[in-house]
């Protein structure tokens, strides 16, 4: 784990561990984060992992103000889709949205087709995750934001069953569409509360 102070804590932040399998994608890389939240990933991978550069996207920016002011993140307000966010070299998204993922990688994709610029996507999907009140039951949909789940933050859970459906979505359309990618599994464990450890899914897509 980071001696780095996050605003937030998993699960409303990337967990900063496994981004280090990718750290080849982002040391001397010009790199954004699209849907960065707070900007704690990118808080890591600037100061923990080193880039030559990053920027984020966030609808609301109020989320990210601490970082924008305290730690000087460069985070863009609104919808990312109508920016102009290509030309970089890496991508990072944890949005669980894949109408908007094959949104980037169509932009993406096109820019290349433009200009020859090559980059690097990584897409994330947190696939299990501890549960603070049912140690047994990881990942059962029943109980988040039901009577079992006694934390108002379960709310962002709820969808946590369906999960596997968005996944094979994605990967169907990368497929279908002859993207070259790859899928690494990576375990993380920042805690014992709701969400603090389990396992993210990341694709990492050459365009």
């Amino acid at each position: 784990m980071s001696n780095i102070e996050f605003d937030e804590h998993p699960p409303w932040r990337s967990p900063e561990v496994p981004l280090l399998n990718f750290k080849h994608l982002f040391i001397n890389k010009n790199v954004v984060d699209l849907g960065c939240g707070s900007g704690d990933a990118m808080l890591y991978i600037r100061d923990g992992i080193g880039c030559n550069s990053i920027i984020g996207y966030n609808f609301d920016l109020e989320r990210s103000k601490k970082n924008r002011e305290s730690n000087n993140l460069n985070i863009i307000g609104g919808n990312f889709l109508e920016k102009k966010f290509e030309g970089k070299d890496t991508y990072f998204l944890w949005i669980e949205a894949v109408t908007t993922e094959v949104k980037v990688l169509q932009k993406l994709r096109e820019y290349k087709k433009h200009t020859g610029k090559k980059c690097d996507v990584i897409i994330a999907y947190s696939i299990s995750g501890s549960c603070l009140f049912d140690k047994s039951v990881p990942n059962e949909n029943k109980k988040w934001g039901g009577n079992m789940c006694k934390d108002q933050k379960g709310a962002a859970c709820r969808y946590r069953s369906g999960v596997g459906g968005l996944v094979n979505k994605l990967e169907s359309f990368l497929v279908n569409n002859s993207f070259s990618f790859e899928k690494k599994l990576c375990n993380y464990n920042n805690g014992n509360g709701c969400r603090e450890s389990g396992e993210i899914l990341y694709f990492v897509i050459n365009i």
